[in-house]
């Protein structure tokens, strides 16, 4: 009798109907899994939509963190050139002037010249940080962003300052006073580098 029913003209149009219905019941689960995609996408949007952090903030960050560094000074042509890394408030650094390279050692607030594993308390005159921002906080400045980089221009008459940033960190610094550069860069804000600068 089943086979009678599906050799039938009712029986072969009932087949069809429930194929259509299969058929149509796929396509609605495929649209349907689809639209799901298709509705976090804007959430993936939401977190694109970037936002800098302060820049006291990442002020803050150079003074206390661990970062690494390459601070060049060009006075007329007359170029030294700073590598060096503060890590756990130990700061080792080599300077290179036209004259050699020297390796030197911060820790404890004392500065050392090392010279084959030989430590030598030494004074140089420090470029402080905290005292370029603490003066700075005093100016106004003029802000440019784009999707992730902020350039920040403090006009102190005589001294120009810039400081670059991506979304969380300050990436460089730029001082111009009396025709002299001051350039600062920094990577690994926050991070203990592995690689150590000591022998």
């Amino acid at each position: 009798m089943k086979n009678e029913f599906l050799q039938s003209k009712e029986g072969n149009a009932f087949v069809k109907l429930v194929l259509w219905l299969i058929f149509i019941g796929v396509l609605f689960f495929a649209f349907a899994f689809q639209k799901k995609d298709n509705v976090s996408e804007p959430k993936d949007n939401e977190e694109e939509t970037k936002t800098f952090k302060n820049i006291e903030n990442m002020k803050n960050d150079i003074l206390q963190k661990s970062f690494s560094y390459e601070y060049i000074i060009n006075d007329n042509e007359i170029i030294t050139i700073y590598n060096g890394m503060k890590c756990n408030n130990k700061e080792t650094w080599y300077k290179e002037t036209s004259e050699g390279i020297t390796k030197y050692q911060k820790e404890d607030g004392k500065t050392y010249k090392i010279t084959l594993n030989e430590k030598e308390e030494y004074n140089e005159e420090e470029n402080d940080l905290s005292k370029l921002f603490n003066l700075l906080k005093e100016y106004s400045y003029n802000e440019v962003k784009n999707d992730t980089e902020r350039d920040i221009k403090y006009n102190l008459g005589t001294i120009e300052v810039n400081i670059k940033t991506n979304l969380e960190n300050i990436t460089n610094i730029l001082v111009i006073k009396d025709n002299i550069r001051y350039e600062m860069q920094f990577t690994n804000i926050g991070i203990c580098d592995n690689i150590s600068l000591e022998n």
